[in-house]
């Protein structure tokens, strides 16, 4: 009897220390939070960053990581960037990822194969897509999200929540066989691409009150239309290349050109072609840049 119920407790404190070690918000052996190291500011999202620590050798770690920025600018973004333009910015800020997440422990290890245990647990944890959305005098860089737990408006309703179920109905009422009253397959990521990323947070640019957020203009009502653009690394090579927006071939399954598309819960977004070119750009000394954090916070920068 007194083994029986020695077994339970311990289960019951093992539970216990596995669930107080998942909500951990500090990243290990990191006191505070870092400082992004580039002109553009692409910084880790401090309010979704929550891993209990050794993530690449312990699967149940709980990880929840994407970078973004916020620019705002004087002048209308048509004015100071080309397209080619807009495609090299969201390169650039691919690259500064890569330098925030290493300042974090997240980036792949050099020494390492990119097939390498070590470095094929890390990837699971690290963003592999930086998109661009450009409208009025703003712009927003913003990565794919990875993670375990946080899904578009789980902490901060915003309308990208109820376009996603839309754009889910809609998809399925297309396809579903007679009679089937199913709601259909999700987003294919359950909207943690970039694309969802981005327009999220646009909802959360003027605040994280529902009433600021209903306030805003829908994305898909904006005029000219938001300009959309999205670097994703492949697979199997650690470099990302211009990339349409997903489309997954598997009938039923959808995916971000839905979302961003012209059809119910779309967004309307004018997507960039990838055969622009990418061009070089002057950033205006007076743009000013914070990030939109995706648990409702502002974060300045120095």
């Amino acid at each position: 009897m007194a083994s029986s119920s020695f077994a339970k407790f311990f289960s019951l404190f093992s539970l216990l220390f596995t669930c107080l070690s998942w909500a951990q918000t500090l990243p290990p052996g990191v006191n505070d939070r870092k400082e992004p190291q580039g002109p553009l500011k692409i910084a880790v999202d401090w309010s979704l960053l929550n891993y209990d620590g050794n993530f690449w050798q312990n699967d149940r770690s709980q990880v929840n990581v994407m970078c973004s920025a916020h620019l705002t600018f004087k002048k209308p973004v048509s004015e100071l960037f080309t397209d080619g333009q807009l495609w090299k910015m969201a390169k650039d800020a691919y690259d500064e990822m890569m330098i925030e997440l290493d300042q974090y422990g997240i980036a792949i290890d050099p020494a390492y194969p990119l097939n390498h245990k070590k470095n094929m647990q890390r990837q699971r944890w690290r963003p592999n897509a930086m998109g661009i959305m450009a409208w009025g005098n703003e712009i927003i860089l913003a990565s794919s999200q990875k993670g375990q737990w946080f899904s578009v408006g789980a902490k901060t309703w915003t309308p990208v929540r109820d376009d996603l179920e839309a754009c889910q109905k809609a998809n399925w009422d297309s396809v579903k066989p007679p009679g089937n009253d199913d709601k259909g397959p999700e987003h294919r990521t359950k909207g943690s691409c970039a694309e969802e990323m981005l327009a999220h947070q646009y909802y959360l640019a003027h605040g994280a009150d529902r009433d600021t957020i209903k306030a805003r203009t829908p994305i898909r009502d904006l005029n000219p239309q938001a300009v959309l653009a999205t670097w994703v690394r492949s697979a199997t090579e650690d470099y990302p290349s211009h990339t349409s927006p997903c489309d997954p071939e598997k009938k039923g399954e959808w995916g971000c050109k839905t979302f961003v598309g012209t059809g119910k819960g779309g967004q309307n977004f004018r997507v960039i072609e990838n055969t622009e070119a990418d061009q070089d750009y002057t950033m205006p000394s007076d743009v000013l840049i914070d990030q939109i954090e995706l648990c409702g916070n502002r974060r300045t920068f120095m």
